[in-house]
């Protein structure tokens, strides 16, 4: 847009057709996402880059047309902004329990910190055994920078080992550093362990590494509260009657053989199970999913990063914003909901099982190995009685594939 200035001279503002037409799209994803047509957070989360790509090409549109060098260009901050700012609340207003901020400490704290890895001077702390009991109903696990591993074995009540890692410091200073990092343990009717690492350094801006085994005892156990800001958790063989929730913000969280309702939260970083008995879900903003031998009700689900299903014999949701779905079994042991925003689609399953299929590629090619209708972009028909149903949305390729036995 042009303006004239009190010299005669024009002043070209780039950037507000940028802003006019994005506020433009978002607008239009909001109404299709209030319509259930479409996961607006989704396309936003992957999409965002093409206003780059708009601001991009109005600039080079103004040089062609505005070549007179009077005429000065100028980005437009005030209206960017302004439609950014007024953009983000409308989205956020709309689809605020959708957006999950916790990370934003972390992501702050991750800037003015330094944290040490299993590279720094270890410091085997040995074993503790507090006193939490069968009359404990809960129990919360804290680290704020390390690996958090929790299993059941044959043990009289908890036991808590740790090993404190400490980098960039002497000898003498790293041993002083890891006798003062300790693990606080709170009893009760909610019990709480928390692995206190001392903040080290110049300005105190170093923190010490703590990787903590807890052992469990066999038999029923209280629900299970496990949260780490910079590490990863592991859950080995671990068998219950309450929930457990993990909630990692920066690393991995992964496990073997856990018969209980599972509830995980990752913001960045991949998650991997196998054995899961119960109804378990399974979540990451920014990392892979791959999940092994499920035996109950399956959600996965990630903004972005790949989906890898194994064996699902229960109800199953996998949804990405962008990344590629595959999900193979043995059977289909009940109904499937499969998406993908930005990403190809495969479904693996063997021949004889019950299954309604519906789905479509809105960009992509469908193929299919089983006697099913295909025709403009969609795919569906009955296999057996139908009593499953798969339903299946991709704007990439999708394969309906028969499973070889």
């Amino acid at each position: 847009m042009a303006q004239n200035n009190n010299r005669g001279a024009f002043m070209i503002r780039i950037g507000r057709y940028t802003a006019a037409l994005g506020m433009i799209a978002a607008g239009e994803l909001l109404v299709l996402d209030h319509l259930a047509v479409l996961d607006s957070m989704a396309i936003i989360g992957a999409w965002w880059p093409v206003l780059l790509l708009m601001f991009g090409i109005e600039l080079l549109f103004m040089q062609l047309i505005y070549r007179d060098p009077a005429q000065r260009m100028r980005f437009d901050f005030g209206g960017f902004i302004a439609a950014a700012i007024l953009t983000g609340f409308v989205v956020i207003a709309v689809n605020g329990n959708q957006l999950k901020l916790t990370w934003l400490p972390q992501w702050f704290d991750g800037i003015v910190h330094q944290y040490s890895d299993e590279s720094g001077v270890a410091f085997d702390q040995g074993t503790i055994t507090p006193g939490i009991d069968h009359r404990t109903r809960k129990i919360s696990l804290k680290n704020s920078n390390g690996r958090i591993i929790v299993k059941q074995g044959p043990v009289n009540g908890v036991e808590i080992h740790s090993t404190v890692y400490v980098s960039g410091a002497a000898a003498e200073e790293a041993a002083e550093i890891a006798r003062q990092s300790a693990v606080e343990v709170r009893d009760g009717d909610h019990a709480q362990i928390i692995a206190n690492g001392k903040p080290y350094g110049a300005a105190k801006m170093h923190k010490p590494r703590i990787n903590l085994t807890v052992t469990l005892p066999q038999g029923p156990l209280p629900e299970l509260d496990i949260s780490v800001d910079n590490g990863a958790v592991d859950l080995q063989q671990l068998s219950s009657e309450q929930i457990i929730v993990v909630e990692v913000k920066n690393g991995d969280a992964r496990g073997s053989g856990v018969d209980a309702r599972l509830d995980v939260t990752v913001f960045n970083g991949k998650i991997q199970f196998a054995g899961l008995e119960r109804e378990t879900t399974l979540e990451t903003m920014n990392g892979s999913i791959r999940a092994d031998q499920v035996a109950s009700s399956l959600t996965a689900d990630t903004k972005n990063g790949s989906i890898t299903l194994n064996d699902v014999h229960a109800d199953l949701k996998a949804h990405t914003a962008n990344g590629r779905i595959h999900v193979t079994s043995a059977e289909v042991g009940g109904s499937w909901d499969v998406s993908s925003v930005i990403g190809d689609v495969v479904l693996t399953w063997p021949d004889g099982e019950d299954v309604t299929v519906n789905g479509n590629s809105s960009f992509g090619d469908i193929n299919t190995d089983w006697a099913l209708d295909v025709r403009d972009h969609e795919v569906s028909g009955t296999l057996g009685d139908g009593t499953h149903r798969i339903r299946v949305n991709t704007h990439g390729d999708l394969s309906l594939q028969k499973r070889q036995p």
